[in-house]
């Protein structure tokens, strides 16, 4: 893997490098080893300069929570606790 999609996974993930400075964020650009190009472009904000980076199409899939997973889940949860509860009486 690219030290760029190291980076840029790791920006992705990472509340702390998307709330630097910029100084902090080119040191950080720096510890990953990118380029001045690659520097540049991500600084600059310009989508289509960061596209140029690489030498193909990007695709991004964004997965959302599924809150009925989650009710799910609490449900299940629930249904333990009750059975548990009911073998205690």
């Amino acid at each position: 893997m690219s030290n760029l999609i190291k980076f840029a996974v790791e920006f992705g993930s990472s509340a702390k490098l998307r709330a630097m400075t910029e100084r902090e964020l080119v040191e950080a650009m720096q510890s990953y080893e990118l380029s001045q190009e690659e520097q540049a472009a991500i600084l600059s904000r310009e989508p289509k300069r960061l596209r140029d980076l690489g030498n193909g199409d990007v695709y991004c899939v964004l997965f959302p929570e599924n809150p009925e997973d989650d009710e799910g889940e609490e449900k299940k949860d629930d249904k333990e606790e009750s059975k548990s509860y009911l073998k205690a009486i």
